[in-house]
């Protein structure tokens, strides 16, 4: 009978594995709950369409489609493109970030809700030429 790879080479320490595992589950956590925030936010900004949800977003689209109501689904197609776009990126980066492509792609993440977070403290005259 062969036993565990961890037994055979002796004892190994289970706090530095508790310690890790809580560690992670601290970041999930995190991480979920800002993920809910940002879905909230842009939820309620662009009334209705989700911005991390997008089988919501494609009903909406068919719907918006069927009613003819062609300005509200070029919006909704706009949103699901940026989120695809956004989803190529981070995958992108990861490619090249090797190793530590987590960290990367989360670095990239917190800057750009860094950026849109600044961009929504502008006045409204600032970026209302551009049509927003």
């Amino acid at each position: 009978m062969t036993e565990p790879a961890d037994v055979a080479r002796g004892s190994t320490n289970r706090g530095d594995d508790v310690v890790d595992e809580a560690r992670g589950l601290v970041l999930a956590a995190l991480l979920s709950a800002l993920a809910g925030m940002v879905d909230a936010i842009g939820y309620l900004h662009l009334g209705g369409l989700f911005i991390s949800f997008m089988s919501g977003n494609s009903t909406q689209l068919a719907a918006a489609l069927g009613q003819r109501d062609l300005a509200e689904a070029a919006t909704i197609a706009e949103l699901i493109a940026l989120f695809v776009l956004g989803a190529a990126a981070g995958q992108v980066l990861a490619g090249f970030t090797g190793r530590r492509h987590m960290t990367w792609v989360l670095i990239g993440v917190a800057l750009l809700l860094a950026i849109a977070a600044a961009l929504g403290q502008l006045p409204s005259r600032w970026y209302s030429r551009w049509g927003y």
